[in-house]
């Protein structure tokens, strides 16, 4: 249905719908379990008692250049759609422009110090979703992660109820 959809925008916008690839990942959280869906180079995080870990690595293809997008029907076909091994209570989704400064490309880990502050702020007696997002628009855009990836970058957090 999204890849019709982004068909339908090319068309109206006189455009190859290859102009509007794009990744996808979606997260579905029930009481005891969690699945994702996956196509392209997006990744996703968990969190769970003080211990993250990447559950969703980037999609990678046999080749360096290849890419996986939604707007190619066999990049659908094989995209990534599973359980998660763990039920984690906090998770972040993101761009491989994130990733990049976030998530360590040797040996896999994820830097606590990165994603902590931002979970933190869920436990807030003042947590305002307006606020957070508009903190983290200026963090992303701040010179200090421009100067450390020029990618996009796509940050989604999630705090699911247990």
């Amino acid at each position: 249905a999204t890849h019709n959809r982004l068909k339908e925008e090319a068309d109206d916008l006189d455009i190859p719908v290859k102009d509007l690839n794009a990744t996808m990942l979606v997260y579905v959280g029930l009481q005891d379990r969690q699945f994702y869906g996956q196509v392209g180079d997006c990744c996703a995080i968990g969190k769970r008692d003080d211990f993250y870990e990447v559950i969703v690595f980037q999609q990678r293809g046999e080749y360096a250049n290849q890419t996986f997008s939604i707007c190619n029907l066999e990049s659908v076909k094989n995209g990534i759609y599973e359980k998660t091994e763990h039920v984690y209570p906090y998770i972040a989704m993101m761009s491989d422009g994130i990733e990049s400064i976030s998530v360590s490309t040797k040996d896999k880990t994820v830097s606590s110090l990165f994603y902590e502050p931002f979970f933190k702020v869920f436990s807030h007696d003042r947590f305002s979703a307006d606020e957070v997002s508009q903190s983290l628009a200026r963090f992303l855009s701040s010179k200090r992660i421009n100067e450390r990836t020029d990618d996009d970058k796509t940050l989604l957090f999630i705090a699911s109820s247990q």
